[in-house]
């Protein structure tokens, strides 16, 4: 991949970061996945007992 085409991609991927529509999407899913408990470690061991 050429270096001009790599800068391209970073600052199209630093702009759409920066759109507040994506920010408030971002935050919507993070806030709806803690509710889920998603970024918690599971509690119960019943990956450990299925062995």
């Amino acid at each position: 991949m050429k270096v001009n085409t790599f800068i391209k991609l970073g600052s199209l991927a630093f702009n759409v970061a920066r759109d507040e529509k994506v920010r408030e999407l971002v935050k919507m899913a993070h806030t709806g996945a803690k509710r889920r408990g998603l970024f918690q470690p599971p509690t119960n061991n019943w990956y450990r007992s299925n062995r």
